[in-house]
């Protein structure tokens, strides 16, 4: 489901753009997004952060009402320090 195209800047250059489908209300596509937006980081290795970015658009005036919203967009604050905790933890032993 969803969309998958390419828009074409005014430079000529082309700019691959997938939207993913979101059925309901409850912005339950948000973590999914973001998700797929870091393993697709992940594969393309250095320079992937750069090529890959995720779009989150909130579709009512509920954000603060919305776990799901609140707890997708604190994912990299918590993971980063995970990764950092592992690191820490792993060259001291």
């Amino acid at each position: 489901m969803g969309a998958t195209g390419e828009y074409i800047t005014r430079s000529g250059k082309k700019i691959h753009i997938h939207l993913a489908s979101n059925p309901s209300h409850l912005e339950a596509v948000d973590p999914v997004t973001i998700g797929r937006t870091r393993a697709k980081q992940d594969r393309a290795g250095e320079g992937g952060k750069a090529k890959y970015l995720p779009v989150l658009v909130h579709g009512d005036a509920a954000f603060a009402g919305q776990g799901i919203t609140a707890e997708t967009m604190t994912t990299p604050t918590w993971l980063a320090t995970r990764s950092a905790e592992r690191s820490t933890s792993s060259s001291t032993t």
